[in-house]
């Protein structure tokens, strides 16, 4: 396995002790104020804390070191520096005194120079992630979403047996473009202008498009690449789970997201009362396909996500339980494209393998 050595803050163990004790008070006193709050709001809350405890107490520091306590408090601790990078899709924490992995977007999986080296480092670790995403939960397995978008997993004893496990999905802070993805082979350059064409339809006649392939295979990638070729004029309604397409470009984009109420099914029903010209929905993974596919059969323009390796086996999915769809309707349906994820050695890469 590659050894990734990453560069990280300047904290000594002195430091460390310090803003543990920090932290635990501060997580303490102001969760309501950081919970889902984006991270300038968070540096301002921790910035007072710190100038207002410290100010008062025995420890007397620097600017520069209050900056980089605030950095450490406010962001995500010792592995700052990898939520900071765009190179990493995953990382990977499977308990304390064990180095942290990370899943690289070109290099693969790699282990890193970075540890926890305490069970209260650790402890302290998720409970900021807890506290920063909002959740409430007190079981052991936890799913969340963190104010800047990554996907959060937690898996506690007595589930994952004496471990904390630690899983987090980060996304693209700038999103490739189609040029980007043509640049790094995911596409060539006659197949992004069938898509091109496709999408926008020559003005007149967008076609219906989902995007298969397996985990972290590139779909919603190429997803939020292939949305620029929509019509300046489109009123575009998303519906997604988690927080993963941008179109801040669209002048009339409505997003819509899953509520512990609303789910994705209702959501997509709804999303045809908003007089919409072009539905997208995150990724379809249930009921929602049903009414997803009936929207394009009664003349809106659809496009979306699903998990499945080939197009074959994602018209078996919609047509299969929970989806159930009437293999009839699917006629609808103008494009498939199949994502595939390859090894060489080592390296990732993301290619479409086929378009039915």
């Amino acid at each position: 396995m590659k050894k990734l050595e990453i560069e990280g803050l300047e904290i000594d163990e002195k430091d460390k002790r310090i803003l543990a004790n920090l932290e635990k008070k501060l997580l303490l006193i102001r969760e309501n104020d950081l919970s889902k709050e984006k991270r300038e709001k968070r540096e301002e809350i921790v910035k007072n804390f710190l100038l207002s405890n410290l100010k008062v107490g025995r420890h007397r520091i620097n600017d520069k070191k209050i900056e980089t306590y605030v950095k450490y408090i406010a962001g995500y601790s010792i592995i700052e520096p990898l939520m900071e990078s765009d190179d990493i899709e995953e990382i990977l924490i499977n308990g304390f005194e064990n180095p942290v992995m990370v899943i690289h977007r070109t290099l693969g999986k790699c282990e890193t120079n970075i540890k926890f080296e305490s069970q209260n480092e650790l402890n302290i670790f998720i409970k900021k992630l807890m506290v920063y995403s909002g959740s409430k939960k007190s079981s052991p397995i936890i799913d969340a979403t963190l104010p800047e978008g990554p996907r959060i997993n937690l898996t506690l004893p007595p589930v994952s047996f004496k471990k904390s496990l630690v899983t987090i999905r980060k996304y693209f802070k700038r999103l490739p473009t189609i040029v980007d993805l043509i640049k790094n082979g995911t596409l060539s350059v006659e197949i992004a202008a069938l898509l091109w064409v496709c999408v926008e339809g020559l003005g007149c006649a967008p076609r219906n498009i989902l995007i298969t392939g397996g985990t972290a295979s590139g779909k919603t990638t190429l997803l939020n690449a292939l949305l620029h070729f929509s019509r300046e004029n489109e009123r575009i309604v998303s519906i997604e789970d988690t927080l993963e397409l941008d179109l801040h470009y669209c002048k009339d984009w409505c997003r819509t997201v899953v509520t512990k109420e609303i789910g994705m099914e209702k959501l997509v029903e709804n999303s045809l009362r908003l007089r919409p010209n072009r539905i997208v929905v995150g990724e379809v993974r249930g009921k929602e396909a049903f009414n997803l596919i009936n929207a394009m059969n009664i003349g809106h323009i659809g496009m979306g996500t699903i998990h499945a390796d080939s197009a074959r086996d994602a018209i078996k999915k919609l047509t299969a339980p929970p989806m159930n769809v009437n293999i009839e309707m699917l006629t609808v349906l103008d494009l498939i494209i199949v994502m595939g994820k390859f090894y060489e050695g080592e390296r990732i890469f993301r290619r479409i393998k086929e378009i039915v």
